[in-house]
């Protein structure tokens, strides 16, 4: 927990067996699987009486026009009752990050509550929310919605944004970026969580993966490099930050890119261009890729740094945080702003989408018949081993004990039964060839 008297230092402590680990909100660990269920996370009902929490560090004195960033696991208590979970900003008429405005996500505990009249839908709130402006009744759902963990799928999303629009100024004015801060990694993680819960919601989608874009660039300029799936990136008119800045590590090193960073800059990059059989059969297609790319360029394509270096832009959600933010990395070079890398990872993937096109058709036109000899068939000779699927397996060693000693003779129908195991024992035209 934080020191109260010093934010910068940070203390250790043992937990008693007896004791429970709070996580962010005060949650704690036997109840952290049951996330998303009623009964751990309360939504439409009134926070309850005032308890004491092991370990959750309590708020300090509160003035006018200071905002105090309640630790996770904390507690502030507002209008009578107690609300619980902490990564917010407490106080009363503190300008907001860019000083011109009241910060929008700051909860006033000198505001009125109407905690007998909730209102659940939030109708009435504007585009941009602000704590200070949301009806009493408003403030009543806000803070149960706090206080329940934030996981009711059904609350509005100004809620959501409003406890976003914290974890914002947290991130971009106090810690100013930098990945050593302990609240950036929790932030990120939260973020993540709430995106399970609420990425439904186009806008906020978009801020939230844009955010965690910019926080994993950060971390990606120190930590091991390690490809992440390239399906749980963004999509945007831009390269992902986290990509542009471990390809430039590589390039400031000298070192080749291997063949799971050369896929994820191709899938992720505007300009891929990627046909049907990449997004029909993914898995046959980045296997082709790396099979490929290996053999073009053995351990990897060499880049020549550019003299552009990577930078980064976001813009922020929170109207206390109009300004966009620009961000440099120094002097790492951006392998984005040539052309050169992405044209050659262009063409071998089109290549790759020529070999598949058979297979993909066939599976598109008879999708059923995924894992058949007649698909594998089509398949390029580099997959046959490692995607044709287990009729080809059995047909493999089938042949394989036939055919030690030397050739067979081998009926038609045999031949035609394990070729398409409960199939019509038949050999078409196109089965033939």
């Amino acid at each position: 927990t934080e020191d109260q008297q010093d934010p910068t230092s940070s203390r250790l402590w043992q937990l008693p067996r007896s004791e429970a680990l709070i996580l962010p909100h005060g949650r704690v660990v036997r109840e952290f699987f049951d996330i998303g269920q009623s009964r751990s996370l309360p939504w439409k009902r009134r926070p309850g009486p005032a308890q004491t929490t092991w370990g959750a560090p309590k708020p300090g004195p509160h003035t006018p026009g200071t905002a105090t960033w309640l630790p996770t696991g904390g507690y502030v208590t507002v209008a009578g009752r107690t609300v619980k979970g902490g990564m917010v900003y407490i106080g009363s008429r503190a300008p907001s990050g860019d000083g011109q405005s009241v910060e929008p996500g700051l909860i006033d505990p000198s505001l009125p509550v109407d905690w007998d009249h909730p209102d659940w839908a939030g109708q009435n709130i504007g585009y941009w929310p602000s704590y200070s402006k949301l009806s009493p009744g408003e403030r009543a759902a806000f803070l149960t919605w706090l206080d329940g963990g934030m996981s009711a799928p059904d609350a509005p999303i100004s809620y959501v944004f409003l406890f976003f629009y914290g974890l914002e100024r947290r991130v971009l004015v106090d810690a100013r970026l930098d990945a050593s801060h302990p609240d950036v990694a929790l932030a990120a993680w939260e973020i993540r969580r709430l995106l399970g819960i609420y990425g439904d919601n186009g806008s906020f989608r978009s801020y939230s993966t844009s955010f965690l874009n910019l926080i994993d660039g950060f971390s990606a300029r120190a930590v091991p490099l390690s490809p992440s799936e390239w399906s749980r990136l963004p999509r945007s008119w831009e390269v992902p930050i986290t990509v542009r800045v471990a390809l430039g590590r590589y390039m400031e090193a000298g070192h080749p890119i291997p063949p799971d960073w050369a896929l994820l800059f191709l899938r992720t990059h505007p300009e891929g261009y990627l046909r049907t059989p990449a997004s029909r059969r993914p898995a046959e297609f980045d296997a082709l890729f790396r099979l490929r790319y290996q053999r073009k360029y053995g351990e990897g394509m060499v880049v020549s740094p550019p003299k552009a270096t990577v930078q980064a832009h976001y813009h922020p959600a929170s109207a206390g945080l109009r300004n966009e933010v620009h961000v440099s990395f120094g002097e790492l070079p951006d392998i984005a702003a040539i052309p050169g890398p992405i044209t050659s990872l262009r063409e071998l993937g089109g290549e790759c989408t020529d070999s598949l096109d058979p297979y993909s058709r066939y599976l598109g036109r008879y999708p059923d018949r995924a894992g058949s000899i007649a698909a594998a068939a089509l398949l390029p000779d580099e997959l046959l081993g490692s995607h044709g699927g287990a009729d080809v397996d059995t047909l493999r060693r089938w042949v394989t004990a036939l055919v030690t000693p030397g050739p067979k003779l081998v009926p038609v129908d045999e031949l035609a039964v394990r070729w398409a195991p409960g199939g019509p024992g038949k050999l078409a035209k196109a089965d033939v060839v």
